[in-house]
């Protein structure tokens, strides 16, 4: 019964979520049948998932209506429904600023990063994304964003070439030595954030949002030159001993702990300069 009682609540939490999100009724329904319907289909092996197959929605953030795009992978709908409904990625729920400028590590598909343009409109927002199939997709959903630089690289605190691993999850890829079983490893780019500022000309953020899967502490070490002009940091830890050490080094670089929370396999800390 509590099983049927959580599966009736998933539902409409999700189908409240497609509403606030479609730009219209018909994009609701779609995006409903794609993160509830097929996804349950697909476990019952009533239907079955093609990556290949790109999905068009059309989405409110921010006030703007925007065309999306997704693959149907039983993924990339989950990242969509998680970033653009909650705004836990506005760093105005702890620091009253305009940043003008932003850098999104991690990026992914470049929903986080439509998000940032769409609630910052005087902001440029530079995104990174590594894996290869996800910047495909991030390069059509930022198509005609003139704010949005998106760079296929990872960062970290070295620059060159590296190593990253990728499992079924395409959202867990990330920078290691070599792969788990049935991980793909392929080499990837790597910069760090104090190379792309005093050595490329970058402008320096002012908000940085972190979701690197476990090279967390790498990026804040390779910012010791920039770190005094950043304002606001978003964090996911990706284990309690990297939160801790993350925790640590943003207090001694003279950053405010404003938010610092751990869930089951990840957690999230929010900083800012007073």
């Amino acid at each position: 019964m509590a099983s049927i009682t959580n599966a009736i609540r998933r539902y409409r939490n999700l189908l409240k979520s497609s509403f606030q999100l479609g730009a219209s009724p018909g994009d609701s329904l779609k995006i409903f049948y794609w993160g509830a319907v097929k996804p349950s289909l697909c476990a019952r092996n009533l239907g079955k998932h093609d990556p290949a197959e790109i999905i068009k929605l059309r989405v409110l953030s921010g006030g703007n209506a925007s065309d999306i795009f997704i693959r149907d992978n039983g993924l990339d709908i989950y990242t969509v429904l998680e970033i653009l409904p909650g705004g836990e990625l506005n760093p105005k729920l702890h620091h009253d600023f305009e940043p003008q400028t932003i850098y999104d590590l991690g990026a992914n598909i470049g929903i986080s990063t439509l998000y940032l343009l769409n609630h910052f409109p005087q902001a440029q927002v530079v995104a990174f994304e590594p894996e290869p199939g996800n910047y495909a997709i991030a390069s059509r959903n930022l198509e005609g964003q003139p704010r949005a630089t998106l760079l296929e690289r990872a960062v970290s605190n070295t620059r060159g070439v590296m190593n990253f691993t990728c499992g079924t999850d395409i959202r867990g890829g990330k920078l290691a030595d070599e792969g788990a079983s049935g991980e793909q490893v392929r080499q990837v780019q790597v910069s760090s954030i104090d190379e792309m500022v005093h050595e490329e000309g970058r402008p320096c953020p002012c908000y940085l949002k972190i979701d690197v899967e476990g090279a967390e502490l790498s990026v804040l070490e390779g910012m010791s030159r920039s770190m005094g002009d950043i304002r606001v940091i978003f964090i996911e830890t990706h284990s309690p001993e990297l939160h801790e050490s993350c925790r640590d080094h943003l207090v001694r670089s003279g950053l405010k702990i404003v938010e610092d929370k751990w869930m089951t396999k990840f957690g999230a800390l929010w900083a800012v300069r007073a």
